[in-house]
């Protein structure tokens, strides 16, 4: 785990802020592949419904596919600002070449692919009523998938999906969050849409 620093593109880490609010954040990103005719099922506020844990909400998406958890983040942060950055360099097979012999060599090049969590706040003017700030928060994905573009026999072209899912408002403190997405299928791919879908929980921190 690193704080700050850039993945898929995603830019620079903020500067450190000057206030401190400090608060436990949980969050787990699932990755479920779902039939096109049952996206509009899949609704953020019913799912938030059965979030309770990790594990329910995985229980339920269980009613569209088989959920995969991509990320887990359980952390103690600054409300007023945090990066967090879950990460890897993996290999893409950018083109093939065949060499004089009949053998076939891939090109590959190294990508940056992870989660980029990143919490920011504005303090409330000294004449509002509310007292918790206002928090922003944001989820970049990037992940890695099959192209179906074939560059070779059994060889297949990868390409990068980048995903940001956003919100803003008072922090929900112990009542968990649930953000999704569906990246549908091009017309003509034989795969199925897949959703990402984020549940987050901000809680008071241990003393």
């Amino acid at each position: 785990m690193r704080r700050g620093g850039v993945i898929g593109g995603f830019g620079p880490a903020s500067p450190p802020p000057t206030n401190v609010a400090p608060a436990r954040f949980q969050a787990t990103v699932y990755e479920l592949e779902i039939p096109e005719n049952r996206i509009s099922d899949l609704d953020a506020a019913k799912l938030e419904s059965t979030a309770a844990t990790p594990q329910a909400l995985a229980a339920a998406l269980g009613a569209f596919g088989t959920p995969k958890i991509l990320y887990k983040v359980d952390q103690t942060v600054n409300l007023f600002g945090e990066n967090i950055t879950l990460g890897t360099q993996e290999p893409m097979i950018t083109g093939t070449t065949q060499g004089n012999g009949g053998q076939v060599f891939n090109s590959i090049t190294y990508t940056s692919m992870g989660l980029v969590a990143r919490i920011s706040a504005a303090v409330p003017p000294n004449n509002s009523k509310r007292g918790d700030p206002n928090v922003q928060l944001n989820f970049l994905l990037s992940v890695m998938a099959d192209s179906g573009l074939g560059l070779s026999e059994n060889v297949n072209a990868t390409r990068i999906r980048s995903i940001q899912l956003s919100q803003s408002g008072t922090p929900k403190f112990g009542k968990p969050s649930v953000l999704v997405t569906v990246n549908a299928a091009d017309p003509g791919e034989k795969s199925r849409p897949v959703a990402y879908i984020v549940r987050y929980l901000f809680t008071q921190p241990q003393p």
